[in-house]
């Protein structure tokens, strides 16, 4: 049986755009997100360009807390609000770039 390869840029953005759109709980986003980008997803297949959008946003959830104090804020922590914030931003700029 011949299968089709997954699609994997499509799937990353159907998981932001579900988090964005409210369909999606933030922890949900966050290991499912997780899953895909450090699990699944072969390496090389995502090129530098896309890689900007779907890299940065695995590491800016890296540095996401639920409730980061001033102290962690000061080393680059953010919360959840604000990496939903930064997450539209770069969900729009890539879309404006790349018309998806």
């Amino acid at each position: 049986m011949d299968r089709e390869a997954p699609n994997y840029e499509e799937r990353l953005l159907e998981l932001i755009d579900a988090v964005l759109s409210g369909q999606s709980e933030f922890s949900t986003f966050e290991r499912d997100y997780y899953h895909l980008y450090l699990d699944e997803l072969p390496s090389g297949l995502i090129d530098d360009e896309h890689r900007e959008l779907f890299g940065n946003a695995q590491m800016k959830l890296d540095w996401t807390a639920e409730a980061p104090d001033e102290d962690d804020r000061q080393y680059g922590w953010m919360d959840r609000v604000q990496y939903l914030s930064w997450l539209r931003r770069a969900r729009t700029a890539y879309r404006t770039k790349f018309g998806r």
